[in-house]
């Protein structure tokens, strides 16, 4: 799998450990999710007035949001393409709400974006429960054991 990340944004410092950290939580991501096909995603982080027009324009929600992911349909079933759209203003918002670190909150909203991708809806509690649980996951998987 191809993964392209794109930085359109200057609050959270695109070098490792969250460069190699979002590569991780893809891979963990797909290989969680037993997904054996090619293919590409692509990543932007992004602003939050960025993200608030990219809603607008392809999802007609005004203002911003957390993540927007697409997956581009494509003749292979077996590929997977996507573009997803991350807001680092979002992340560093919620990382002071919720307590965790910025490049925590971002890996938990890169999962919760490649599921989407792979076609989780979280449009219902239960279905949102079911995604965070996932991420959690996923997240917890990528840590150094003690």
């Amino acid at each position: 799998m191809k993964i392209n990340i794109i930085n359109l944004q200057k609050k959270i410092l695109l070098k490792p450990p969250v460069s190699t950290g979002i590569k991780k939580i893809v891979s963990q991501t797909l290989l969680l999710e037993k997904y054996r096909g090619s293919g590409e995603i692509s990543l932007c982080l992004v602003t939050d007035k960025i993200i608030a027009k990219l809603n607008k324009q392809y999802l007609n929600h005004t203002g911003p949001t957390d993540v927007i992911s697409f997956r581009i349909p494509q003749d292979n079933p077996k590929k997977l393409v996507a573009e997803i759209a991350i807001s680092t203003d979002t992340v560093i918002t919620n990382s002071k709400c919720f307590n965790t670190q910025p490049k925590d909150e971002l890996f938990f909203y890169v999962a919760h974006a490649v599921l989407h991708a792979l076609g989780y809806n979280d449009d219902t509690g239960k279905k949102r429960i079911r995604m965070l649980l996932k991420q959690e996951r996923i997240c917890q998987s990528i840590k150094p054991k003690p």
